[in-house]
């Protein structure tokens, strides 16, 4: 019998179904006790992580943090703006612009029956974010190159293994 359930999604219910957690790819591991041991590690990793894999992808740093609210946690990511240079033509109608995260973000977990679970990794887009000159905001895809030579810019923070994955490497990974 689920005692307590937190989804970070838009809808916090509880969940009747114990299958719910296994399709969802909730799982235990004795790193992580409850919730607090969880987000600490997270907090306290993240960003390190996130340096290694923009190295890695030769994309720009993006500052990392962890945001609480109401008893919900995401992740924010914001890159520092774009120089004039490094927006070229696009310097002549953009006020600013920079990368940032955009969608998913979440850390999900559950308690079931006094069992700390959790789903392992951390979904996000990465976006180039933007304001006009005339004023209003927007945002495109950052599409980076992966190593099959696709156009992705989703990105995925494996808990476990504290590293960061494209899509493709983490599908990959996956599938071993």
């Amino acid at each position: 019998m689920i005692k307590n359930f937190k989804s970070f999604t838009s809808v916090d219910k509880i969940n009747e179904s114990e299958d719910y957690y296994t399709k969802e790819g909730y799982i235990s591991d004795d790193r992580f006790k409850n919730e607090e041991e969880l987000i600490k590690f997270i907090s306290d990793n993240i960003g390190k992580a996130f340096d290694i894999f923009a190295k890695e992808q030769g994309i720009p740093k993006i500052d990392i943090k962890l945001e609480s609210f109401k008893g919900k946690h995401s992740i924010e990511g914001y890159s520092a703006d774009f120089t004039e240079k490094e927006m070229g033509l696009f310097s002549k109608s953009l006020a600013s612009a920079n990368l940032s995260f955009f969608g998913g973000r979440t850390v999900r977990f559950a308690e079931d029956d006094g069992k700390f679970l959790f789903v392992p990794y951390i979904w996000t887009g990465i976006d180039i974010s933007y304001e006009s000159q005339n004023g209003g905001t927007n945002g495109v895809k950052f599409n980076y190159t992966t190593k099959l030579g696709r156009a992705d810019n989703g990105v995925r923070y494996d808990i476990l293994d504290n590293k960061w994955y494209t899509d493709e490497e983490f599908y990959k990974k996956l599938k071993k």
